[in-house]
């Protein structure tokens, strides 16, 4: 059987090397920097500030990414933690330095933008880019706001850290007997295993157990949510959005309207999930469905699959897309 578990490898060889990546995202941002100003030079100084940073960028990703996968391989872990935590703040910085970018080119002009992108091959590959900063003129602020926004991204991510500590390190999960005697940890993996089992009460002990860990941390979980959309709506009040909702959505340029029209579909069509819901309950030879019934399988193989055998299932089932 294949090694089920992430090469890291495949990203930097070593913690080593991925440290020396992190170095080297710090000096190409204070390159990036050093466009402040420049921009209105015309299309070959916009291009090169724009090569830099989608260069960063895209070795950022790679390094949060290797930071991220290390840290998730067991939260618990401090030096791994530092990794995130470093990667964030290298992030953060690069935001910083590149928040004067929008600001100037907001200043230099539709029309100008338009007539550098018609003369410059090179700089049609950020027609996108540059579309979308135009557009959002309106949520853009002066190159020294953007960059104190810019700066709150150094406790904006405090939610969310919060969240996954405490759900991946530090909630006490209890140890529960199953039917077939074997005793297991009841963490966030194991409940997305057992939940399915095909032993009712195994499934019904499952969903007990894990929900009153849960709830027994329910007022820390309001807190860290509540800060979460407190967070969102500094945002959404910063950029002069009318809600947080459109500032979530209007960076794929997506109506709000979509939205509502989802939730609105979604409704209207409840009938045909409770059509199923009661099939489930007909197949699975139940009286009453409880929330943990909609999980088991509701045909039975005793087949396994290789790591190497679903990657290709997986690639062959979307290749018509």
């Amino acid at each position: 059987m294949s090694d089920p578990r992430w090469n890291l490898e495949d990203i930097y060889p070593s913690r080593e090397e991925w440290s020396e990546a992190l170095d080297e995202i710090g000096r190409s941002t204070e390159t990036i920097r050093q466009f402040q100003g420049r921009l209105i030079e015309g299309s070959a100084t916009l291009c090169a500030c724009l090569d830099a940073y989608y260069r960063t960028v895209k070795s950022l990703y790679a390094a949060s990414s290797y930071a991220s996968m290390c840290y998730h391989e067991d939260m618990r872990v401090g030096e791994t933690a530092e990794m995130e935590s470093r990667a964030q703040l290298v992030g953060t910085d690069l935001s910083q330095a590149a928040s004067f970018m929008e600001p100037e080119i907001l200043s230099i002009g539709r029309a100008q933008v338009e007539a550098w992108l018609e003369s410059s091959p090179e700089l049609q590959e950020y027609r996108h880019a540059l579309d979308d900063i135009l557009r959002r003129q309106a949520h853009t602020l002066s190159a020294k706001e953007e960059e104190l926004v810019a700066s709150v991204g150094l406790i904006a991510d405090a939610p969310e850290t919060i969240y996954g500590m405490l759900a991946n390190a530090d909630l006490p999960w209890p140890t529960v007997k199953l039917s077939d005697g074997s005793e297991v940890r009841l963490d966030q993996s194991a409940f997305g295993k057992h939940r399915a089992s095909v032993n009712r009460e195994d499934r019904r002990l499952v969903f007990d157990e894990f929900f009153d860990v849960w709830r027994s941390y329910a007022r820390t979980c309001g807190a860290t949510l509540f800060s979460q959309v407190k967070r969102d709506v500094f945002y959404a009040r910063v950029r002069k959005y009318p809600n947080s909702l459109a500032l979530a959505l209007d960076g794929n340029r997506i109506p709000e309207a979509v939205y509502h029209q989802l939730i609105a579909q979604a409704r209207a069509h409840l009938p045909v999930l409770h059509r199923y819901f009661r099939l489930r309950k007909r197949l699975l030879g139940l009286e009453d469905l409880q929330y943990y019934d909609i999980y088991p399988p509701l045909v039975h193989s005793d087949r396994s699959y290789e790591i190497d055998e679903a990657k290709r299932l997986v690639i062959e089932s979307v290749g018509p897309l």
